[in-house]
């Protein structure tokens, strides 16, 4: 993918080199390589069809600049025959848009003050309270500067590898992948918030069911009631949180 984009003198002096042949699929015909580029930058991905080896079918795409300079390639390696080259190529240049600024600068941290309802301990995982930290406590960047560069990315996963210390640059650029459009926020949220409110109405109502079936407590009726009186409260809670809408049953 690299050399398909790369300038023509390039391209020259690696095709005039000898191509060990791998397998009886190897390329090593230099006019053959050639057609292969020119498809390669017309397609937008690159296939590598056992041509390494005779049991791994390959697709590479490019990771470009907001001025569509390719300075990266993610390639996703699979067995011959488990999945078509179409599916592989969608899947890899949809990671190659969210790995480069088009798709990881969509990432809007403005889109926090339309954020509401949750917390870091709204999040089941490590990585993604570590992440959701660092987002609402740095400094919101400047939007311009923001849209050039990923200095304000680098600098969440420095902080979020402060509470997760594996988090890595392809796992921020997975996040956005997944999420990537800032103006569906506040919809995000209210998932995530909908989940929280799940666990806390199971927990509390494990709680009592645990208590009420604990013969070692010194005041088992107080000991319930209380319980009892926490997970209404919970439930009073996330009924304020969630208000019915219309055309809903009553709860």
């Amino acid at each position: 993918m690299l050399l398909a984009h790369a300038p023509a003198a390039v391209q020259e002096e690696a095709l005039a080199r000898t191509v060990p042949r791998h397998t009886p699929f190897t390329l090593t015909v230099s006019g053959r390589l050639r057609a292969v580029l020119a498809q390669a930058r017309t397609c937008g991905y690159a296939v590598s069809d056992r041509q390494l080896s005779t049991d791994t079918l390959s697709v590479a795409a490019p990771v470009t600049t907001d001025d569509g300079e390719v300075t990266a390639a993610v390639s996703a390696v699979v067995r011959h025959g488990s999945t078509s080259v179409g599916a592989l190529a969608d899947l890899v240049r949809s990671c190659g848009r969210a790995a480069g600024p088009p798709g990881a600068l969509r990432l809007d941290p403005r889109r926090l003050d339309d954020v509401s309802g949750i917390t870091a301990d709204s999040f089941t995982t490590a990585a993604h309270v570590a992440v959701y930290t660092a987002i609402s406590t740095l400094p919101q960047p400047d939007p311009a500067e923001h849209a050039k560069n990923t200095k304000w990315l680098d600098r969440v996963l420095a902080t979020s590898r402060e509470q997760a210390r594996g988090l890595t640059a392809t796992y921020l650029h997975t996040l956005v992948q997944v999420c990537p459009w800032p103006h569906h926020a506040p919809a995000y949220a209210r998932m995530v918030e909908a989940e929280h409110a799940r666990r806390r109405l199971l927990t509390a109502a494990e709680r009592l069911v645990h208590t009420v079936h604990d013969a070692s407590l010194p005041l088992p009726v107080q000991t319930v009631l209380a319980e009892a009186d926490a997970l209404a409260a919970v439930v009073d809670d996330i009924a304020n949180r969630f208000p019915p809408r219309s055309g809903v049953l009553p709860r």
